[in-house]
């Protein structure tokens, strides 16, 4: 667990860049709750803010405000480490030591034996509480044939849903999953059970409204 220090030593950087989120959607004419602010705003600003010399902008940019270079230091060092601390802190959240408190889930197994055909899901969530419904007598399609680096995403596998036999749900994550990783040399994404073992730099993740699609495989085939 991160201790209170550790997040504290960033109290500063983050008010700072949360003040600038609200200072930009304030010169738009909006204010107070209809600022668009989460965490998927501050992630996408920290990774827009990180790119530093390489964005298409910096040229653009005559210098940055002192207090920022103050508190990120002037290589943007400090911006990077604090998105992979709420990076690290988000993947804890989304695998819980009890994974009972996503049981209410099972709903949509109820619903999909009333319907008595494939149930078709599109999600925006990263989590696994849909794919913890797989079972024996129960299966959901995600792309994968399997764990590990053998069983890569495969878009065939929702061509094929009329097959016997048919899966129960058919699983669209838009935004990436938390068990996602991809090979370095392939680049193809493939699934794996223990979440840890995903760098939380490395995790196949879609942040912020402004990024909702990438032009690869899986989401441009989602799409």
């Amino acid at each position: 667990m991160i201790n209170n220090n550790t997040w504290n030593s960033y109290l500063g950087l983050y008010n700072h860049v949360k003040s600038a989120i609200h200072y930009a959607a304030g010169l738009r004419g909006k204010f107070g709750n209809a600022v668009t602010y989460n965490i998927e705003t501050l992630v996408n600003t920290f990774n827009e803010l990180e790119r530093n010399e390489d964005h298409p902008l910096f040229p653009f940019i005559a210098t940055w405000n002192q207090r920022f270079i103050d508190l990120a230091k002037s290589d943007l060092s400090r911006v990077k480490k604090f998105k992979l601390l709420i990076l690290e802190e988000l993947k804890k959240w989304m695998c819980p030591d009890d994974t009972s408190k996503g049981d209410y889930y099972r709903g949509f197994t109820n619903l999909q034996q009333d319907l008595n055909f494939p149930l078709p899901i599109f999600s925006l969530n990263y989590d696994l509480c849909v794919e913890r419904l797989n079972g024996a007598d129960f299966r959901v399609e995600t792309g994968f044939g399997g764990y590990g680096g053998e069983y890569s995403w495969n878009w065939e596998r929702f061509e094929e849903i009329g097959a016997n036999p048919s899966p129960d749900i058919i699983l669209y994550k838009l935004h990436g999953s938390i068990n996602w990783k991809r090979d370095e040399t392939t680049k193809q994404i493939f699934s794996i059970e223990q979440v840890q073992g995903i760098d939380s730099k490395q995790m196949e993740l879609i942040f912020g409204r402004d990024f909702k699609l990438e032009a690869g495989d899986p989401y441009l085939f989602y799409a």
